[in-house]
């Protein structure tokens, strides 16, 4: 009984000793209670300096999307221009083709 008790009262002791650790490990020091307030204020500024950065980013994204749109409606001009340009090319060859045809037709009418 009386080591029971002994092994108790070592139980307890190392118990009071890890808490008053923790205790100590926990709780802030002197130092950094001392720089708590420029602590807040260094925070408090460098959400301002975030802010202002992504407002800036904000207005360079929505530059960046109006320069694409613009070179993306250039290009699709373009690329219609060009369309244009291949059909009244391939219109003139079907023309001509058809003129060759009717041409020879009436030759070999004629010759017949």
């Amino acid at each position: 009984m009386v080591q029971h008790n002994e092994a108790n009262a070592v139980a307890m002791a190392t118990t009071t000793q890890a808490a008053a650790k923790i205790s100590r490990l926990t709780r802030p020091s002197i130092l950094v209670q001392e720089q708590h307030p420029a602590i807040v204020i260094q925070t408090a500024f460098r959400g301002y300096l975030a802010r202002k950065a992504l407002q800036a980013l904000t207005g360079v994204v929505k530059l960046q999307a109006i320069v694409r749109g613009h070179n993306v409606r250039m290009r699709a001009k373009l690329t219609l221009q060009c369309m244009q340009s291949l059909l009244q090319v391939q219109s003139h060859d079907v023309i001509n083709a058809r003129d060759c045809f009717a041409k020879e037709a009436y030759n070999t009418l004629k010759l017949i």
